[in-house]
């Protein structure tokens, strides 16, 4: 699927800290973030100096992985970037567990609590994560519920879900309209759109250009690709055979009830063979 595109897949884990966790291309990720997160006058990114990426299990069953990207900008503010593809539950409580982790680790031994610096956690899903919300963007942020009064200030939350950006090459006015357009669609274009040329996301598009990577560099960015194809197809294994085990269970239920195979069959969409197989096991009664 990817060889249709000139370019690769910006949500990929490989190709997204190749634009945005790499020293070489700081000034995507300055732009980024300063576009995405609204952010100027004293709160402008200037410079950001890459921090070591705390290793935490990206989901259930991998292997340890690295958080996207963890910087901190010239006023000592972190930043913790995530790309999240697939859909994960605890994708919210993970968010919430990186930032004070990232918060808790810029306490020293012997350092006082005024040496912590606020953290600001991005997150892009390729997925839905709050269904009733409907904007593509939320910010959360802690607040006094009487005075919505922002008192407690270590935490700022962004969440980003690409599927309800839809804005087309047309309606693009912001530098965030233009990021968040790179990330949905580049993988599916065959040049750049012209309105790119001559800015930062043109830089973005040219490294993502599949004749700029090497071969070794290739193989790793399908490997992840391929990663994230095992790990969907794992999760819905188990739902189908969650959703399998739930009927025999009914079956059974309905058979100690004394119910019909007709109604049994109606009920919970097993053949007449399946519930005789059942109604024959010892246990089932």
């Amino acid at each position: 699927m990817y060889a249709k595109s000139k370019y690769l897949n910006p949500r990929n884990d490989v190709a997204f800290k190749m634009l945005f966790g790499t020293e070489d291309h700081k000034d995507l990720l300055i732009s980024f973030l300063n576009g995405v997160l609204e952010l100027d006058g004293p709160r402008e990114i200037k410079d950001v100096t890459f921090l070591t990426p705390m290793q935490v299990p990206k989901f259930a069953g991998a292997k340890l992985s690295i958080v996207d990207v963890l910087c901190r900008d010239q006023s000592g503010v972190q930043y913790i970037v995530e790309m999240q593809i697939s859909q994960n539950p605890d994708f919210v409580k993970r968010v919430q567990y990186y930032a004070a982790k990232a918060y808790t680790h810029q306490l020293k031994v012997a350092e006082n609590y005024p040496q912590l610096n606020q953290v600001v956690f991005l997150a892009i899903a390729d997925h839905i994560i709050f269904p009733k919300k409907a904007d593509y963007k939320s910010l959360h942020i802690t607040k006094d519920v009487k005075t919505q009064e922002n008192d407690l200030q270590a935490f700022r939350f962004t969440f980003v879900e690409l599927p309800k950006f839809t804005k087309e090459l047309g309606d693009l006015t912001t530098i965030e309209d233009k990021w968040l357009y790179f990330l949905r669609y580049a993988d599916h274009e065959k040049e750049m759109p012209d309105l790119f040329k001559g800015t930062t996301i043109e830089e973005a598009y040219v490294t993502l250009d599949r004749f700029n990577w090497s071969d070794s560099q290739i193989i790793t960015y399908e490997d992840a690709a391929l990663a994230i194809v095992d790990y969907e197809g794992t999760i819905k294994h188990a739902v189908k055979h969650a959703v399998a085990e739930g009927k025999i269970d009914t079956a059974k239920n309905l058979l100690k009830a004394g119910a019909s195979i007709e109604l049994i069959k109606a009920g919970t969409g097993l053949s007449e063979a399946e519930i005789n197989q059942l109604k024959s096991e010892p246990t089932s009664l």
